[in-house]
């Protein structure tokens, strides 16, 4: 699925979901930690979302965060990233990742999967932050991060929806 179809069928998933309604278990990566941390969202997502991680993965970014649940990896692997992707696997949950091929094992599996750039979004969908300031961090965001053009268009789109979608609620009246 490609272009504006991709995008209103990425505003209904899990990340989108109208606070208060039950939320599945956020699966975050160790690369993922590092970008959120890098822009300084990190513990909005964890006030947000119900963020959670093995063990291993806090040991490779160097240290826990207030507000990420350790889940005892029952997985048996000793690689990270297999650990993770077999509990989320197990627990039905979202990946958050920045690892391509960790993403499109996820798609393969029917399991919804978010990078950095969607957790902005899914920050001004919540009105966490404002889309000035959601703006901002993108910006931060794109300085560093290694995405392809598509992902970056596909971002900007979701990211015009979605501040679209707050203007004509009346919700933020500033643009970018």
């Amino acid at each position: 699925m490609k272009g504006p179809s991709r995008t209103a069928s990425l505003l209904s998933g899990p990340l989108f979901k109208t606070r208060g309604e039950p939320q599945p278990l956020f699966f975050i990566d160790t690369s993922t930690l590092i970008y959120l941390d890098k822009i300084a969202v990190l513990p909005s997502v964890c006030q947000v979302f119900a963020v959670v991680t093995i063990r291993s993965v806090f040991t490779e970014f160097g240290r826990e965060i207030d507000g990420i649940r350790i889940l005892p990896d029952t997985s048996g692997s000793s690689e990270t990233d297999a650990a993770l992707f077999s509990m989320v696997c197990r627990y039905n949950g979202v990946l958050l990742s920045e690892d391509g091929s960790l993403l499109r094992r996820a798609e393969r599996r029917g399991l919804p999967y978010y990078n950095s750039l969607m957790l902005v979004c899914g920050l001004c969908h919540h009105g966490v932050l404002d889309c000035r300031e959601g703006a901002r961090r993108i910006d931060e965001l794109m300085a560093f991060a290694r995405y392809g053009k598509n992902v970056r268009t596909h971002g900007g789109r979701v990211f015009a929806q979605v501040c679209g979608q707050r203007h004509a609620a009346g919700e933020n009246k500033e643009k970018r």
